[in-house]
């Protein structure tokens, strides 16, 4: 818990920052607009765990969606689809694979830092059908924040989400998992 608050409180702090770096930012010429829609590929490594237990590293690959809500602000709603690989263990010989399909909802705010340049917080959150589990329910469901970079068409994130479902596996009951992503990508459609 002292974990997800410090992590919060930092995505809190850089958030503010960012605004305030942008503000100043956009008096400066030769800073561009990004486009109004933005879809491309993402991949990275996902870190997870479990309550109580120990994290893995997996890797993560998937598709992503955001749209412009307002000409006015660079305030986007984002989406996608990704797979993802959780386990759970003990740390001695119990290990258990999950697959799932992630579908995040955030809001974001694009700051235009250089040219062609943009830091994007972004808070939302994340539903996950587990496609191989060996839980009492096959959906999971939390909170997702983050910050990313994009480069004209290339795209870097960090994301971490906080899993509110509460699971039973073995003798544990009230499972929530924990996952950071570190993730690169690049759009087909829309550029910085």
């Amino acid at each position: 818990m002292k974990k997800t608050i410090k992590l919060l409180l930092s995505a809190a702090i850089l958030f503010s920052a960012t605004l305030t770096a942008n503000a100043q930012l956009l008096k400066k010429e030769n800073f561009s607009v990004p486009d109004p829609m933005h879809f491309g590929v993402r991949g990275g490594v996902n870190f997870n765990t479990f309550t109580h237990y120990n994290t893995y590293a997996f890797p993560t690959a998937g598709v992503a969606l955001d749209y412009q809500l307002t000409p006015s602000a660079p305030i986007f709603i984002g989406t996608g689809l990704s797979y993802v690989n959780y386990v759970v263990s003990d740390g001695h010989e119990l290990d258990e694979y999950q697959s799932t399909l992630h579908i995040p909802a955030t809001l974001s705010y694009h700051i235009n830092v250089a040219p062609h340049v943009f830091i994007n917080p972004f808070a939302g959150f994340f539903g996950a059908y587990y496609l191989h589990t060996t839980f009492d329910e096959s959906l999971n469901y939390g909170f997702r924040i983050g910050c990313g970079m994009n480069f004209k068409r290339l795209t870097f994130d960090v994301a971490y989400d906080a899993g509110l479902a509460k699971h039973k596996m073995w003798a544990s009951e009230g499972l929530k998992s924990s996952t950071v992503f570190l993730t690169v990508g690049f759009n087909f459609v829309g550029k910085r």
